[in-house]
């Protein structure tokens, strides 16, 4: 496998982590504390951290296209002078 693939691999792993993490927190709210934490005045809190992991797991396991691109760019074809730019004394086709 290339590094690119490799990296990639490692992300979508973390996106699976970020996702069982998340997963784990909205059953701790829906399953086990929500009264608990109602009185605690915390439910707005695990809602918040619920969210932003689920989002962010969406992201990661998706790929990150962004982070990818970012670490590892795409290389530039090599620029050909001569089709790019034309010459003084080229005659045009028509």
């Amino acid at each position: 496998m290339k590094p690119k693939e490799l990296f990639g691999l490692g992300v979508r792993l973390f996106g699976l982590f970020l996702g069982r993490s998340g997963l784990a927190c909205a059953y701790d709210y829906w399953y086990l504390g929500h009264s608990r934490l109602q009185q605690q005045g915390e439910l707005g809190y695990n809602l918040v951290f619920c969210g932003v992991y689920l989002v962010a797991a969406a992201y990661f396991v998706a790929g990150a296209p962004h982070l990818v691109k970012y670490s590892y760019p795409e290389p530039e074809p090599p620029a050909d002078s001569e089709t790019t730019t034309p010459k003084a004394d080229d005659k045009p086709i028509f």
